[in-house]
């Protein structure tokens, strides 16, 4: 990972007098193609573990997967093992490495970074929000424009500072799934009530129940399955 930084540094030429007002996108010569490589892989994967809700079951089946070939309940195995969960770090990774060249870039040709990346957070929250309510209610990139704004404020941070706030972060879902288990309220209920009548109303296939696509989640939602996935 260190090599990694020193070549994304290394890679920041420095401006000439002629371009010190010009910034542009990262040409192809100077591109780093590991973060290339590990992007590529990230999104092939991805789409791998999201490639069940694509089919239109969006919750497990209630009665388990109806395998058709000997091999599936392996990959669904290792899927389950290999790659669900395990790319959200790396794409967070990759963006802030992105977040880093950028800040890099403009800092040497002397302009600010809050400003540009603002900009580009908000028409990736364009992007974003007309992917989520046009095509993929599981869109990723209103979070991550949402996140990019208050990216901004950690640039210029000390890294005690940013230390801390990592070491605070990665506790929070730790320390929130504890209370729930212990004090029993399970507050994110409410907002999978709420979506229960967009579900119906637009009979959206997410139970899978003998080889029939259900589209009541009513009955599934008051049981303790929802709660255990």
């Amino acid at each position: 990972m260190t090599k990694l930084f020193r070549k994304i540094k290394t890679n920041q030429k420095p401006p000439t007098i002629m371009q010190e007002d010009i910034v542009k996108p990262i040409q192809k010569n100077d591109r780093i193609e590991y973060l290339d490589i590990l992007r590529g892989m990230a999104i092939l994967f991805i789409y791998s573990a999201n490639i069940l809700f694509f089919s239109g079951i969006w919750f497990p089946p209630a009665n388990g997967a109806k395998y058709v070939l000997p091999t599936d309940a392996f990959f669904d195995f290792m899927n389950y093992v290999l790659v669900d969960g395990k790319f959200y770090s790396i794409f967070s990774l990759l963006f802030g490495i992105g977040c880093f060249i950028q800040y890099n870039n403009l800092t040497s040709h002397h302009k600010k970074f809050a400003p540009f990346f603002r900009k580009r957070m908000f028409w990736l929250l364009m992007f974003g929000l007309i992917h989520m309510f046009l095509i993929w209610p599981g869109d990723i990139l209103t979070l991550y424009a949402f996140l990019g704004f208050f990216l901004t404020w950690f640039v210029e941070k000390s890294s005690k500072t940013l230390l801390i706030t990592a070491v605070i972060l990665i506790l929070f879902p730790l320390v929130n799934w504890a209370f729930m288990q212990y004090t029993g309220n399970f507050y994110p209920g409410f907002f999978f009530q709420k979506s229960t009548a967009i579900y119906q109303h637009f009979g959206m296939p997410v139970i899978e129940q003998e080889g029939h696509l259900q589209t009541d989640i009513g009955a599934y939602l008051v049981n303790d399955n929802l709660v255990d996935f």
